[in-house]
C-alpha cells in the first residue's frame, strides 16, 4: 500500500473503513481489556480503482487477534479467504489474481502449510462451474531482498505443487 499511495493511506484506510460501515459485526476482547469491533475471518473489502488508481485491490480477512490467543491464522482462514477471493474475481469478470502466501506472516501460520491451502483453493475453485474465469494465478512468496532466500525453500513449493496437481 505504501509503495502505491504513499502518504494517501490513511484515505484508503478511510475508504475501507466506509465498506465496512454497516455490516455485521460483534464486539471482541482483541488484548486483555481492551475491545474492538471484528467483521471475521473471511472479510473481504474489494477496491476498484481506488483514489483514480488503476489497481484493483482485495483485502482479505486471513488473521484474527483474540486476548489469550494473539494474533494467529488456521488454515481454514486461508481456504476461506481463497473461496471468498474467487467469488469475488467471478462477480467483478477479473480473470487474474495476484496474492502473497496468506496467513503465513504474522498469523504464524506455517508458509507451506498456507501454500498448499490455497493450492487445494484454487484447485477446487477452478473446478467449479465458473472456474473458468479464472486464467491467471501469481502466488507471490515473500523474499527480503533479490539475494536473500524465499520464506518458502523452492523444494517446499515444488513439492506443494506436485501435491495439489495429484489431486486436482
Amino acid at each position: 500500500m505504501q509503495r502505491h499511495f504513499g502518504a494517501d493511506v490513511n484515505r484508503i484506510q478511510r475508504l475501507v473503513a466506509r465498506q465496512l460501515s454497516g455490516r455485521p459485526s460483534e464486539k471482541v476482547e482483541k488484548e486483555v481489556g481492551s475491545y474492538a469491533e471484528s467483521f471475521g475471518v473471511g472479510t473481504c473489502v474489494f477496491l476498484d480503482k481506488p483514489l483514480a488508481k488503476q489497481l484493483r485491490i482485495a483485502l482479505l480477512a486471513v488473521t484474527t487477534k483474540r486476548a489469550g490467543e494473539g494474533l494467529r491464522a488456521e488454515a481454514r482462514h486461508v481456504l476461506d479467504c481463497i473461496a471468498v477471493a474467487h467469488r469475488l474475481l467471478v462477480d467483478h469478470r477479473l480473470s487474474r489474481l495476484y496474492i502473497p502466501v496468506l496467513g503465513s506472516g504474522h498469523g504464524g501460520l506455517k508458509g507451506e502449510l498456507s501454500l498448499l491451502c490455497m493450492l487445494i483453493g484454487l484447485s477446487e475453485a477452478l473446478r467449479r462451474p465458473s472456474g473458468h474465469h479464472l486464467q491467471e494465478v501469481n502466488i507471490v512468496i515473500f523474499q527480503s531482498s533479490e539475494a536473500g532466500a524465499p520464506t518458502i525453500p523452492k523444494a517446499n513449493v515444488r513439492r506443494a505443487l506436485a501435491f495439489a496437481d495429484a489431486y486436482s
